[in-house]
């Protein structure tokens, strides 16, 4: 029995040696490895917010609460494209408002309204409005709303570099 385990074993090990796993096939599948990551993170923010618990269902459950896990693979495949990207052009410009477009004005058009209804309406604080629009307010008083974003712009910013 031994013999049968440790020859599949082998092949196994034989199969990841000459495999052709490469930095590009990640870039390759980006998108959906980053659409899994979402839904994993969505699901963990969904239980812990709300108990959604899957009792019955062990591994689900388990799974679920490494959510966290979610966002490092947002963050890895992130970073893979962040190199592809810049490495096929090089034009820091070019870069920077690729990056406007796709994270800064999109967040802009959901966060306006938000923060204009918690701070301006809600809470009458003006000056909280321009602190979390800013994304001022996570880097000062770690309100956490939005980190991620505050958090990529950061890395955009320094990538280049």
């Amino acid at each position: 029995m031994k013999n049968v385990e440790r020859s599949s074993e082998d092949r196994f090990l034989k199969r990841v040696e000459n495999s052709q796993i490469t930095w590009e096939i990640l870039s390759t599948y980006r998108s959906q490895i980053m659409g899994v990551a979402i839904i994993w993170i969505m699901l963990f923010h969904g239980n812990d917010l709300y108990s959604l618990t899957l009792k019955g269902i062990p591994l689900l459950e388990a799974i679920i609460k490494r959510g966290m896990m979610g966002v490092e693979m947002f963050l890895l495949v992130s970073g893979i494209g962040l190199f592809f990207s810049f490495s096929k052009n090089g034009n820091t410009l070019q870069f920077y408002i690729k990056r406007v477009k796709r994270v800064v004005i999109p967040y802009l058009v959901i966060a306006f309204p938000f923060w204009l209804w918690q701070d301006v309406w809600v809470k009458k604080d003006i000056g909280k409005f321009f602190l979390d629009i800013s994304l001022v307010s996570f880097w000062k008083e770690g309100i956490r709303t939005v980190w991620y974003v505050a958090f990529i712009l950061f890395i955009y910013i320094v990538y280049p570099f």
